[in-house]
């Protein structure tokens, strides 16, 4: 009984004073970037071409996965935004791993990319730019970007629902034309 008790206390105590986004892996469903325009950014890929989101802006809806390549949860979502890439690519989806490494390795980065065998592209975000703008405190964090240039989901953590949850939320998307 007695344990039970302290157990309780302790579960209040941590829903208290740390953010449930944080607890638990996922959708974050009060983020202050959602149903607002995407913050525009201008990255390098590992073979030179620079990215720039509002580019894509009216072409294509945009996952943005924003990781390292030292995360093990970064590189568990990584295999499946790989699936989501070869399924909806041709349908307008374009998938971009922003890599927050600090020190980033170019080669070390084009080895794990090949290795794992992943064909959407990896930006480099060495200095965090996108970090403030985006809210990203914890890792992989996901947003999607709709062919408006609007966020309609975002979600940090991994959890292993997390892959048909973006899956749900990119197939409507997909049909819609953007909105000026």
């Amino acid at each position: 009984m007695r344990i039970r008790s302290c157990f309780r206390c302790l579960l209040v105590f941590t829903a208290l004073i740390i953010p449930a986004h944080a607890v638990l892996a996922g959708e974050i469903t009060d983020h202050p970037l959602l149903g607002k325009s995407a913050p525009d950014f201008t990255l390098e890929d590992l073979n030179g071409k620079i990215w720039t989101l509002s580019s894509l802006e009216n072409q294509k809806v945009v996952l943005l996965d924003f990781g390292r390549i030292g995360c093990n949860p970064c590189r568990t979502i990584g295999k499946e935004l790989q699936k989501l890439h070869d399924k909806y690519r041709n349908r307008g989806l374009q998938v971009l791993a922003v890599n927050l490494d600090a020190a980033f390795n170019a080669a070390n980065v084009a080895e794990y990319v090949k290795n794992s065998r992943y064909t959407y592209p990896f930006l480099r975000d060495a200095d965090r730019t996108t970090v403030e703008p985006y809210g990203i405190e914890y890792i992989p964090h996901i947003v999607i970007v709709d062919r408006s240039g609007i966020v309609r989901f975002v979600s940090e953590g991994y959890d292993s629902r997390l892959p048909s949850k973006l899956k749900s939320k990119i197939e409507p998307l997909l049909p819609e034309q953007a909105h000026p």
